[in-house]
């Protein structure tokens, strides 16, 4: 087996994306997850830590390949992310938008622009949800250094 640096590349971009992408809802703010993430975090598996950082990874994988217009490596990658999200118990809302995306586009052989819009726009409420769940497990969180 030949050793492919484009594949490489690729998934160590979106490794280190993922890593920048956890800090970005920090910026959002944490008043839009509401009352129901009060429930939905003391049901989330927050020491099954690997599938977090992997879900992340997975969610800027996969919108790198639904901007490539790869239906079957982004299905791949819902497939992946829905695992992870549920070995940490993520639930719903996250967990029944992730498997939408998945049944959605199941079938499709490529991807409009408009799908590709579409896809990514979910894709990063998704990563967004995520990391304001984790935020706010977190009581100390602080999305600035102190000065």
């Amino acid at each position: 087996m030949r050793f492919d640096w484009t594949e490489y590349i690729v998934i160590t971009a979106a490794d280190l994306t993922a890593v920048a992408l956890a800090a970005i809802p920090a910026l959002l703010g944490r008043k839009w997850i509401g009352r129901k993430a009060a429930q939905v975090l003391s049901e989330i598996q927050w020491q099954h830590s690997g599938h977090l950082y992997w879900l992340a990874s997975d969610l800027t994988w996969t919108e790198m390949q639904v901007k490539d217009g790869n239906v079957s490596k982004m299905l791949h990658g819902l497939k992946k992310s829905i695992h992870h999200a549920t070995e940490m118990r993520l639930g719903d809302p996250l967990l029944a938008e992730l498997r939408k995306l998945y049944e959605v586009n199941v079938g499709k052989e490529r991807l409009s622009e408009a799908d590709k819009a579409e896809i990514i726009n979910r894709l990063d409420e998704i990563i967004g949800q995520a990391g304001r769940l984790a935020e706010r497990h977190q009581g100390n969180f602080r999305p600035d250094p102190q000065t």
